[in-house]
Formats: structure tokens, C-alpha cells, sequence
């Protein structure tokens, strides 16, 4: 009989040519499973995964256009190889909220719509962090991203 998956948040922080990310396991206090990263997106790319020994468990060089295209392969690569994970929620840096954003807030199409205005502030950073389907309403299952 199969354990039950553990229950994670993952977490993205998208830069203006990278992706890196976390994802833990839901307790008191978090525990960190994996982390890693997806370089030079846009170019030859290289995505690489370390467990929470800081072991590294995957690296390869791979071929990424867009932010939307790295989070696909992060998807892909959770769904393959840590099968006993189940993502329950996702958080997101974003490198300027505003003046209206200052914490934590749930993705909706009016945040998303008010990030776009803040384009012009940080515009590398800002549009790669609201590129891409990391970026849905709150509501939208996380099975649904890809």
C-alpha cells in the first residue's frame, strides 16, 4: 500500500532570465524537499534539482523560450520524478506590488491585471513574473496549470 503524498507548497521566484524555486512539505515548520533552478531562459538553459541536503539529484542542459515553458518543465519533472508530492498551493515573489500590495495576497485577474500596470517599474522582472502559468487565479487547480 502507497504512503499518502505529502502535502507541499511550492514556491517560484521567477528573475528576468531564471526560475528558481522550493517546494515543502506542508508542517511545522516547513520542510524543504527540493529546490533548484532553470538558468538562462531565453538560451541554452539548464535546469537542476538538489534535495534538502543540498544533494544534487538532477541537472541537464535543456531548451526553454519562456518562463510559462520552465514552470511546464518543472511541472513535468514533479509529476515523473516526486511522484509522492502533492501541490496544495503556490507562492510567488513579485518583485513590485505597488501601493496596493505590501504582503501576501491570493492571484486573482484583478491582481494580475494591477501587476501589468507596474510593468513600466521593474520591466525585465515584473513581465517575467507575470508570465507564464504560475500565474493563475487562486481558484484555478494546480493540476490545471500546464
Amino acid at each position: 500500500m502507497q504512503n499518502a503524498p505529502d502535502q507541499v507548497l511550492l514556491v517560484i521566484n521567477s528573475g528576468s532570465s531564471s526560475l528558481k524555486f522550493s517546494i515543502n512539505k506542508i508542517a511545522s515548520p516547513l520542510q524543504t524537499l527540493y529546490r533548484g533552478e532553470i538558468t538562462a531562459i531565453g538560451e541554452t538553459s539548464r535546469f537542476q534539482v538538489n534535495d534538502h541536503q543540498n544533494n544534487r539529484l538532477h541537472e541537464h542542459p535543456i531548451t526553454v523560450s519562456d518562463h510559462a515553458q520552465a514552470v511546464r518543465v518543472l511541472l513535468d519533472w514533479l509529476e515523473k520524478e516526486a511522484a509522492n508530492v502533492e501541490i496544495i498551493a503556490a507562492g510567488h515573489r513579485v518583485v513590485h506590488g505597488g501601493i496596493r500590495f505590501h504582503a501576501p495576497v491570493l492571484i486573482t485577474e484583478e491582481v494580475i491585471a494591477y501587476l501589468h500596470i507596474l510593468i513600466p517599474l521593474a520591466p525585465s522582472h515584473q513581465s517575467a513574473n507575470l508570465q507564464g502559468s504560475h500565474h493563475r487565479p487562486a481558484t484555478m487547480p494546480v493540476s490545471e496549470w500546464k
